[in-house]
């Protein structure tokens, strides 16, 4: 029995896609599940996984031909596998299968943002049901119900480690008067964050803060050898696999404001600084926007994302023991993560 599940190009599109995939395998070896939408990277980790990457390879993005594509990819994809349920995780890519499946299959949508994407505010009056990630505060044609972002159990484990087992590992201090900052970008990493950062490191006192920084594809030695310069200790990588290690090992985050990374930031309950891309259709906007009403995090505008403006935050926080502690109870408080166990089966009813 087949079941398709349909992202778009970017990881908060593929992940979440992904750990249902893996939970629903060992909940239901039985299903052969199947990915469409993705592009040539998304496929070598999708393959990675042990899945199969179906339909066009599309590199480019223009809507007119790309419709063309995905609407007659949608066709053949539903004659030749014929699948038992249609999910699509939002993104263009996967709509007209969403569309044209939902006259003839049970078809579902998950939506990790805040407010739902372009592709499923109209998907949402013809699909079965709708899941939803942060918060719930649209109303809509479908049947909607609230089951959280999942969140890997490679990256629950990590909760049990020791802080100070970990910083030993990546080679960093363990002694408490070092404020330990986990910067990243997201799946494609942010060259205006690490510029920032590193510009920032002027205002610092390198005996006082160490730096975890995942760059991204680009930037990786040149990011490395600007702490170095100015004499900070850090563990520097352009990606890493074990990101659970470095969100339990760190007192602050640095990140864009992807569903995914603010699912984890809540389950470990780290303080942190928020840049939403701008560029997200306002999705990171306004999930960053959600839960700083809710006291969890600090959100800066990249607009206002300036070198002495993040020195002075990292300060801030470090300083106040009672700033980070109320950090920690919002979040408590506050719960948008998922188990993927508990993913799978609210999303197989």
């Amino acid at each position: 029995m087949n079941v398709v599940l349909g992202i778009d190009f970017s990881g908060g599109h593929l992940y979440p896609a992904l750990t249902f995939a893996k939970a629903l395998k060992q909940s239901r070896p039985q299903l052969n599940v199947l990915f469409t939408g993705a592009n040539r990277s998304q496929e070598e980790v999708i393959k990675g996984a042990g899945f199969i990457s179906i339909g066009f390879k599309v590199q480019f993005r223009q809507i007119l031909l790309e419709s063309f594509l995905r609407f007659f990819e949608a066709i053949y994809i539903l004659l030749r596998f014929s699948p038992s349920r249609v999910y699509g995780f939002g993104g263009r890519n996967s709509f007209f299968l969403i569309l044209i499946a939902s006259f003839f299959r049970p078809t579902y949508i998950y939506e990790p943002n805040v407010v739902l994407g372009k592709a499923n505010k109209i998907l949402i009056h013809f699909c079965r049901r709708t899941f939803r990630g942060i918060g719930n505060t649209e109303k809509t044609a479908a049947k909607e119900i609230y089951v959280g972002v999942p969140i890997r159990q490679s990256i629950i484990a990590r909760a049990n480690i020791s802080p100070s087992q970990i910083l030993r590992r990546i080679d960093l201090q363990t002694d408490r008067k070092y404020f330990t900052v986990f910067i990243f970008g997201g799946s494609k990493g942010s060259l205006v964050i690490n510029n920032t950062v590193t510009e920032a490191l002027k205002f610092l006192q390198k005996d006082v803060f160490q730096f975890i920084h995942i760059t991204g594809r680009e930037g990786k030695e040149k990011v490395e050898a600007i702490y170095r310069e100015y004499g900070f200790f850090c563990f520097c990588r352009a990606f890493f696999d074990d990101m659970g290690i470095l969100y339990q090992a760190s007192h602050l985050v640095v990140c864009r404001g992807g569903a995914s990374s603010l699912a984890e930031i809540n389950f470990f309950s780290r303080p942190a600084i928020v840049v939403p891309y701008p560029y997200a259709s306002g999705h990171q906007k306004d999930n960053v926007e959600f839960l700083a009403r809710k006291g969890c995090i600090l959100v800066k505008e990249e607009k206002d994302f300036t070198p002495l403006s993040l020195a002075t935050l990292l300060m801030r926080v470090r300083n106040d023991e009672k700033l980070r502690e109320r950090f920690i109870v919002s979040h408590e408080k506050v719960r948008i993560w998922t188990r993927a166990e508990e993913f799978a089966s609210l999303l197989w009813p």
